[in-house]
């Protein structure tokens, strides 16, 4: 059986459309809450919750199995800033291992 990647995971298995997406990254027991992101051609990226100690956050686009940051604009202290966290609030729209 074939394992399916983690941009497949994104896009078919959550039931996601075009869009920006509250979600919740798993691996094992540890999960990370993210925006996850599908553009309108099927280009996919996410952005993780800031921890409060991470100076610097930026959108990572996937590639099959592959995460690619530092390409779009970096938000400094992310965490610190109340209006940035609230696209964080509510309920993730769906649970996505990352193997």
């Amino acid at each position: 059986m074939q394992t399916r990647t983690l941009e497949q995971r994104i896009k078919f298995d959550s039931g996601l459309n075009i869009g920006t997406h509250l979600v919740r990254f798993t691996l094992g027991e540890r999960s990370r809450l993210a925006l996850a992101r599908i553009g309108a051609r099927g280009a996919v990226s996410y952005l993780t919750k800031p921890e409060p100690g991470d100076m610097y956050t930026t959108w990572t686009d996937v590639k099959g199995d592959t995460s690619q940051s530092g390409k779009g604009a970096v938000i400094v202290w992310g965490a610190r800033n109340p209006e940035y966290l609230r696209a964080f609030d509510g309920e993730p729209v769906a649970s996505i291992p990352v193997q």
